[in-house]
């Protein structure tokens, strides 16, 4: 009966992936795995050690309704974030029902007056997962992350995408397809990356820690004609990005091909999981 009403949920959990375009899953990191990546990261915040993370200035839109500075430190294929990238994987397919490569992770942290503005991804974040680690707000609630997810935006310009979401009132963005998902520590928001616009207003608060953790559809048209797409073209999980390995560049390539044709992009990512066209 038990193992019953599980495949029953995650028989819920796949319609909803693919009717919707994301799924949020509540408490997918457990408690021991959370605390391990939550005290990793202190560590690294920590001379010696909080030299291997980027510091950022943020840059607003040119017509931003936000003004004020800002800043992110960053950590592209950080320990902690390949172990989630790696373990994580085998539960989000079982959630969505699909067999997933692993691209890349990255680790970014927003300070005070930061903005995430309203995007679409590159080819390697076909299936993609946010993941809050870790919040201090003034209201003490969830810093949102908002979706548009009412159609295919694959092919949406960066520039374009704010104008269409990110730049509406609250109100008129729920009546125009928008959805504003609220993540606890451990939870995991799964979604497009490529077909869903996303986005964060800015930060009322002292910091937000999340994880980034990517892949691409296993049986889709994307790696199956793409296959260097696997590890985000490098070699291994950990390796960092070589300019000169083959895949490298072949991932470049792409990753421009989907930039001057994004109809191209848009008439294969998620194709055969979620309607295109």
């Amino acid at each position: 009966m038990i193992n019953f009403f599980r495949n029953k949920a995650l028989k819920g959990s796949e319609l909803l992936f693919k009717k919707n375009r994301y799924y949020l899953a509540k408490g997918l990191v457990n408690d021991e795995l959370l605390s391990y990546v939550q005290d990793s990261w202190k560590g690294y915040d920590k001379y010696p050690f909080d030299s291997i993370f980027v510091k950022k200035q943020g840059i607003h839109k040119e017509n931003s309704k936000w003004k004020e500075e800002f800043e992110t430190i960053e950590f592209g294929a950080a320990p902690f974030g390949t172990i989630l990238l790696t373990r994580l994987q085998k539960e989000i397919e079982k959630i969505i029902n699909i067999k997933l490569i692993p691209t890349y992770n990255y680790s970014r942290k927003y300070f005070r007056n930061s903005v995430l503005y309203a995007h679409r991804d590159r080819p390697s974040c076909e299936i993609s997962a946010t993941i809050c680690i870790d919040q201090d707000t003034d209201n003490k609630k969830p810093w949102p992350i908002w979706l548009k997810n009412d159609k295919n935006y694959a092919n949406q310009t960066y520039a374009g995408a704010y104008e269409i979401s990110q730049k509406l009132d609250e109100d008129i963005r729920k009546k125009s397809g928008c959805k504003k998902i609220l993540m606890e520590p451990g939870d995991v928001l799964i979604y497009q990356g490529i077909n869903v616009l996303h986005w964060r207003d800015q930060l009322e608060g002292n910091f937000s820690k999340n994880v980034f953790i990517h892949y691409v559809n296993k049986n889709g048209p994307l790696f199956k004609d793409h296959p260097e797409l696997a590890w985000d073209g490098r070699k291994s999980a950990y390796s960092d990005y070589d300019a000169d390995f083959k895949n490298y560049k072949l991932v470049q390539d792409l990753n421009e091909k989907s930039e001057n044709n994004p109809d191209w992009l848009k008439s294969r990512a998620c194709k055969g999981i979620s309607k295109i066209d």
